[in-house]
């Protein structure tokens, strides 16, 4: 979880990420709890392996703002790592 002062108008979610074709993953960007509201997603995704990162730019489906908790939910199944994360930023 990562608690977010969203002072301005915030429209973007970009991720950078890598991971390799041993597993089927998802990441879910969730507002204020494990289970609320989806606000970015990201499926099925391959980078070309575990240490070669791609950022991924994804658009909210609302505009988000205030202080808000982010909640970054993973799912997969395989053997290995579901997805290596270098960084996320929100952007306007």
């Amino acid at each position: 979880m990562a608690t977010l002062l969203l002072v301005a108008w915030r429209k973007n979610i970009n991720m950078r990420l890598a991971k390799g074709t041993n597993t089927i993953g998802a990441i879910d960007v969730r507002l204020d709890s494990p289970t609320g509201p989806i606000i970015g997603s990201l499926t099925n995704f391959v980078t070309g392996g575990n240490n070669t990162f791609v950022t991924f730019p994804r658009p909210f489906p609302q505009t988000v703002t205030g202080a808000r908790d982010l909640y970054f939910v993973f799912t997969g199944q395989g053997t290995g790592n579901v997805v290596d994360v270098d960084w996320f930023e929100i952007t306007e």
